[in-house]
């Protein structure tokens, strides 16, 4: 039996050399067979029982075992195996053959005889190598050490060579010190006469600043004495008016009636302007009971502009009246001082939102800076309005021309309430209070509205087609959405034709005489994320492989705020997005932004530090124009910013939400242009 064994193992070794020596000729290579340790007697007969492993074959089996197709076939004769042929895990029968097995024992003691002559071969081979090696190591070790020797003997002579230079450099630099010494000595005495003779001339010069100031004041002093004089002569005194101030607090603190600040001052209502100077009468009894008479339409005394004609704020005019009113404002376009309230949420309990409320905080006070360096005097008040908190009151929200913030929804309503209709809040960020600023008065929304920016895209799409091009509206497998009805109904509305698909049916109404313009629709919350994804990667393959379907796809904002989106698949689909802010980095207004920031904060600005510096830079520049009068230039003067426009819109509500919408492209060369 041992002896059996010894054969099967021998003739599986040859098997597996020869295996070895086709497999590296051929591409294919067929699984080695391995003589089975197990036989079975039948009809008289024993064979070897041996098992089908997965691409075996009937040839390389009957090689293996010294036996021929059909003797396999034979001992088989109920498998089939001539017409089905073999099966993954069959047992077949073998042929038994003790020729074979003979065989197989030469054939393995031929290869252990091999074996001994290889060992033998390596042996002799590795002494050699030790031989050589050692004779190696010992040539490469004399050569090192004559290496190290004459490296040293260099290393004393290049030593010697720097002492002598060092000490030699020494003396060089305790001559030159000497000299420096020497003239620094003689500029010094040079420079103190200097500053002492610039010390001189500059306390002369304040001296006589200051004698030039005492005299002025006391010329202002006289003359003040002498303007009291004369309006006690005429029987009255200034008060200028606070913000705070009404007519009745007014009257009641200094005692007199109403009636005669009224009528010395010829004012048709009891209205009052913060800095306005009201004439107080000495003697209230000779102006109560006069019939004063006053042109139309009259003048309000406005210290910050007094070229501004104050119209009636209840009176309802036609349309030319109104134009007239507005044409004639911008006329007298003046300097007013200009009183802002921040509310913005400091103490939030998130600290993103906490970053971005600073950097809008930031670039609003920057832009303060700039516009007090044009001559702009701002008065900013700035409240933490975290946590639900209000810590403002109605006095200090009607004393403003304007609040920016809060940045919520609810805090808006909040806000909008405790001024009562008498101060104008501007929603700096949410763009959910379109709303609000359809339903209440003195409302700005200043980020433009998604339905605006859904109808600009839509209209750059009618604009763009040409003939062949087709419009694609692709949606999830479930697309109700607000969003999908609004793309559908300014389709609609601008009679613009398309096809509403899914991701599935997307690619067969393509078209390849035009461009393919494709919209997504879908609600763009979270769990849009994989929708978009597929959506995105699909157009991109389809446009990477295809050199006749040509694709351009069509967004707003919304679809830049996925940051899962492989940026180069939008530059590769040309990109085409309707967005309300866009940073143009090779404007040189940005680049002074940039810089100023960088210096001040010592930090990089945020989107939301480019909005604090439109909206200042915006709504503090009409204020101090316009005056009181500034919310009707609203809809009437565009403004560019770094990074956002206004084009502002009244409601029927009174007030106003943002149309303005920066159209961006993105460039198959990985840049980003806006199109003007």
């Amino acid at each position: 039996m041992r002896t059996k064994l010894t054969y099967m193992l021998a003739l599986a070794l040859c098997l597996s050399a020869f295996a070895t020596v086709e497999t590296t000729a051929q591409e294919y290579q067929a699984p080695p067979v391995t003589i089975s340790k197990e036989k079975v007697r039948s009809g008289g007969k024993v064979y070897y029982a041996h098992v089908v492993l997965e691409r075996q074959t009937l040839y390389s089996i009957s090689k293996a075992y010294g036996v021929t197709v059909e003797e396999i076939y034979e001992a088989n004769p109920y498998l089939g195996l001539e017409k089905d042929g073999l099966k993954k895990d069959q047992i077949i029968l073998i042929p038994y053959k003790e020729e074979i097995a003979q065989q197989i024992v030469a054939q393995a003691n031929a290869a252990k005889d091999q074996a001994e002559q290889d060992a033998a071969a390596r042996e002799k081979t590795a002494q050699e190598k030790a031989v050589q090696d050692a004779a190696a190591k010992e040539k490469a070790a004399q050569e090192k050490a004559a290496q190290e020797a004459a490296a040293k003997e260099k290393a004393a002579q290049e030593k010697a060579a720097k002492k002598a230079a060092k000490e030699a450099a020494k003396e060089e630099a305790a001559r030159e010190k000497a000299a420096q010494d020497a003239v620094a000595r003689e500029k010094a005495a040079q420079e103190k006469a200097a500053q002492d003779a610039a010390a001189r001339e500059k306390a002369a010069q304040e001296k006589a600043a200051k004698e030039a100031a005492a005299k002025e004041k006391a010329e202002l002093e006289k003359a003040a004495r002498e303007a009291a004089a004369k309006q006690a002569e005429d029987g009255y005194f200034i008060h200028k008016v606070r913000w705070y101030d009404d007519l009745d607090g007014i009257a009641k603190k200094y005692g007199v009636s109403k009636e005669s600040i009224k009528n010395i001052n010829r004012m048709t209502s009891d209205k009052v302007s913060r800095k306005q100077e009201l004439k107080i009468p000495l003697d209230p009894v000779l102006w109560e009971g006069r019939t004063v008479q006053v042109d139309e339409p009259t003048p309000e005394t406005n210290p910050d502009d007094t070229r501004v004609i104050a119209f009636p704020s209840e009176k309802k005019g036609n349309a030319e009246d109104e134009e007239g009113i507005l044409d004639d404002l911008f006329v007298r376009e003046g300097n007013h001082d200009v009183n802002i309230s921040m509310l913005l949420p400091f103490s939030t309990s998130k600290s993103g939102d906490r970053t971005s409320f600073m950097d809008l905080y930031c670039g609003s006070l920057l832009a303060a800076r700039d516009l007090g360096r044009d001559g702009i005097n701002l008065d900013i008040h700035t409240f933490d309005v975290g946590g639900g908190n209000m810590p403002v009151t109605y006095d200090r929200l009607a004393a403003s021309d304007f609040t920016i913030g809060p940045v919520s929804k609810t805090d808006i309503l909040k806000a909008a309430a405790l001024a009562d209709g008498d101060s104008w809040v501007v929603s700096p960020l949410d763009m959910q209070v379109e709303p609000l600023a359809d339903s209440l008065a003195r409302i700005i929304q200043a980020p433009t509205p998604t339905s605006v920016q859904i109808r600009d895209m839509v209209e750059w799409i009618k604009s763009d087609m040409g003939r062949g091009d087709k419009v694609l509206v692709v949606t999830p497998s479930n697309p109700a959405s607000d969003y999908l009805d609004m793309v559908e109904r300014e389709m609609n509305n601008l009679g613009v034709s398309h096809s509403t698909t899914t991701l599935g049916s997307m690619r067969s109404l393509m078209t390849t005489q035009g461009i393919n313009r494709v919209v997504l629709a879908c609600d763009f919350t979270e769990r849009s994320t994989v929708f978009l994804l597929e959506v995105v990667r699909n157009l991109y393959m389809t446009a990477s492989s295809s050199k006749t379907t040509q694709i351009v796809l069509y967004s707003t904002s919304r679809i830049r705020t996925y940051d899962q989106i492989d940026v180069e698949q939008l530059h590769r689909l040309n990109l085409h997005a309707c967005v309300t802010y866009f940073v143009d980095y090779n404007s040189q207004d940005v680049k002074d932004f940039l810089l100023q920031y960088r210096a001040l904060y010592n930090a990089e600005p945020s989107r939301s530090a480019y909005s604090g510096y439109d909206l200042m830079k915006y709504f503090s520049t009409l204020a101090n124009k316009y005056g009181k009068r500034w919310p009707r230039a609203l809809n009437r003067v565009d403004y560019s910013g770094l990074q956002s426009d206004f084009k502002l819109e009244k409601t029927s509500s009174g007030s106003y939400i943002n149309n303005a919408v920066r159209r961006v492209v993105y460039n198959p060369d990985f840049s980003i242009s806006l199109v003007r």
